[in-house]
């Protein structure tokens, strides 16, 4: 539905959007669910690509950046900024 506002698609019935990074990332054994989740973005980006390659191809409309807690602050704790 190229060129199809959001607004028009909703009005067509439902929209599916991407969610459940955190669990299947944990699922398979990527991160523990806590306060430092962007961590994964950083030293696996390609898996985060990969799962939502896989979430449209299982029919989401919408995939959403994977970005919990991603801010530099939150980084510079952990050293990773």
């Amino acid at each position: 539905m190229a060129g199809t506002s959001l607004r028009e698609r909703l009005a067509t019935g439902p929209v599916i959007c991407a969610e459940g990074y955190l669990f299947e990332l944990e699922r398979r054994g990527y991160l523990q669910a806590g306060a430092f989740v962007p961590e994964v973005v950083v030293e696996h980006p390609e898996l985060v690509e990969m799962l939502t390659r896989e979430f449209v191809h299982a029919g989401s409309d919408i995939a959403l950046a994977f970005t919990y807690y991603a801010h530099r602050e939150k980084l510079r704790l952990i050293g990773r900024e």
